[in-house]
């Protein structure tokens, strides 16, 4: 199990700090998402609508791509979270230290006895994988598929266009992947999220098989 802290206190500090920063800042040092197309491209997936290209997030480029706005484009985009969000949450569990002297860098699994100091050097040992980095990871891919989230941000970008004199983005959603986004939010949230709930991660559902592809 992996705990978000020890202290009530700073768990409070912690979600407080989340809250008020946007989310360019709190994710800034995230892992990317990509994601398999139908077409076999892999795609880096930035949410729900793309600004640039004034379309959904899950669809394609490629001629006649179907995308993931679909059944068998689901099952593709959850098996590649659970691939990436195990990755994360291994590599925590791995319990690897970093000396904080910039001349020593040494790295270790082992504490000294009684001490958070670097054996060779005697400056502080820091976690590579902190709780709190690797509940932001996972929060940062419940928030990619937040369907209300990207459509407030829409809404603000585009106050912000009409306030310079810029034309409106026109993205809509189809109903197919409107229910996809929902539906991946929802299993990032109920398996990762809630699960841990930044104090607990069920190992052997975890590491469970993936999802089949029809």
């Amino acid at each position: 199990n992996y705990d978000k802290t020890d202290d009530p206190a700073d768990e409070v500090v912690f979600n407080t700090v989340a809250s008020i920063q946007d989310d360019k800042e709190r994710f800034k040092n995230c892992e990317t998402l990509k994601l398999p197309c139908a077409c076999g491209v892999h795609k880096k997936f930035d949410g729900i609508f793309e600004y640039e290209t004034e379309r959904c997030g899950l669809s394609c480029a490629t001629r006649n791509c179907e995308g993931l706005g679909t059944e068998r484009g689901k099952t593709k985009t959850l098996n590649a979270i659970a691939l990436a969000a195990r990755k994360h949450i291994t590599e925590y569990y791995d319990g690897w230290f970093e000396c904080t002297n910039q001349v020593c860098r040494r790295v270790t699994r082992s504490l000294p006895l009684g001490s958070a100091k670097c054996c060779l050097c005697y400056e502080p040992l820091n976690q590579k994988v902190s709780d709190s980095e690797l509940y932001t990871q996972l929060s940062y891919f419940q928030t990619l598929f937040d369907t209300e989230r990207a459509k407030k941000n829409l809404d603000t970008e585009n106050k912000r266009r009409r306030e310079a004199g810029l034309p409106e983005l026109q993205i809509q959603l189809s109903p197919e992947q409107e229910k996809v986004c929902k539906e991946v939010h929802r299993f990032v949230t109920e398996r990762y999220i809630k699960r841990s709930g930044y104090n607990y991660i069920d190992l052997g559902n975890l590491f469970s098989p993936t999802f089949a592809i029809a």
